[in-house]
């Protein structure tokens, strides 16, 4: 995972000024401290081999330095709403949407305080 996720990283443009804050996830509960989406792969599969739900990845950041960022806040709601392609619906039929796991806040970066 951490090879992924360095690859991901690498990869990433952070030309904008929008930021997705985590407020809650449905693993984490409520969060204390202020978090932001790092990186995101909807398309991820844990176990390629075996093509199921769930999909997706995402790694959180405290520092809003390091935070994945868009050029718009539509572009951040539209990476929010995307569907996982491998597996683009959930057992219960509804669309499988990996980011969709997470409450978040789509803000500007320079808004956010400590």
């Amino acid at each position: 995972m951490q090879a992924h996720e360095a690859e991901l990283v690498e990869r990433r443009v952070n030309d904008g000024e929008w930021v997705m804050q985590v407020l809650s996830s449905t693993q984490l509960g409520a969060l204390e401290a202020a978090l932001f989406l790092r990186v995101f792969d909807v398309d991820f599969l844990p176990n390629p081999e075996r093509v199921v739900y769930p999909c997706g990845f995402a790694s959180l950041t405290s520092d809003l330095d390091d935070a994945y960022r868009w050029p718009t806040q539509e572009a951040a709601w539209a990476s929010y709403m995307t569907v996982c392609g491998p597996v683009p619906t959930r057992p219960d039929g509804k669309p499988n949407r990996p980011l969709a796991a997470y409450t978040v806040l789509v803000v500007r970066a320079s808004a956010v305080t400590s």
